[in-house]
């Protein structure tokens, strides 16, 4: 039962894959996925002082992470061979951002609340690929504010500090510098800081305690 699962499991990623081409999409884009997740846990497993091994247990439904990378990997390479010169395949990655743009602040944190440094800090760096936001900075100073290792308050503070300074950072980015700046001892910018988050978010459940 268990060996058909996995071979129905495998035959699902060869059809999702097939599916991708038939859109238009970079075959490479499924192994690619596979790999990312594989980084991610690694990242994980090393914050921890653990070493990352990959479940194969014996009842497991599902074939290995590196597995299904590696056929995925293959039969993209099968499929790019098969492509005719004049194919220009598409990962339609800014039409992906914009579809999840209202969404993705909330993902984020949920992600950040798992208190898991390790995956986080990499998966921020693979959301910056693009270059980084307001918003990812201000959740990388998230992340090292809630590890609190040796130095990771000036790590945050720093986060926060640039987050700042782009366009597109939300409200608890200023509010997050301000405490950071108070507790430097930079008592002005700090308070410049707490008043911008007031302006950006007057409703905050905080308002009235930030403005005391």
């Amino acid at each position: 039962v268990f060996r058909y699962s996995r071979e129905l499991e495998s035959e699902a990623d060869a059809f999702g894959l097939k599916l991708l081409v038939e859109r238009n999409y970079p075959p490479e884009a499924a192994g690619e996925g596979w790999s990312q997740l594989i980084e991610e846990f690694k990242a994980s497993a090393r914050a921890r002082n653990m070493q990352y091994v990959e479940g194969k247990s014996a009842v497991s439904t599902h074939p290995p992470p590196s597995d299904r990378m590696r056929d995925l990997t293959q039969t993209a390479e099968h499929y790019r061979m098969r492509a005719s010169g004049d194919r220009q395949f598409d990962a339609r990655r800014r039409r992906y951002l914009d579809a999840i743009r209202g969404l993705r602040p909330r993902l984020i944190e949920e992600q950040v609340k798992l208190n898991d440094p390790g995956a986080s800090l990499y998966l921020l760096d693979s959301l910056a690929q693009d270059g980084w936001d307001g918003l990812l900075r201000y959740y990388e100073g998230e992340v090292y504010r809630m590890r609190n290792a040796l130095g990771d308050a000036d790590r945050a503070r720093e986060a926060y500090a640039l987050a700042v300074t782009l366009p597109d950072a939300p409200p608890e980015a200023y509010r997050a510098h301000g405490y950071a700046m108070l507790r430097s001892g930079s008592h002005q910018e700090g308070k410049a800081a707490l008043r911008r988050y007031l302006e950006l978010a007057p409703g905050a459940s905080d308002a009235a305690m930030i403005e005391f």
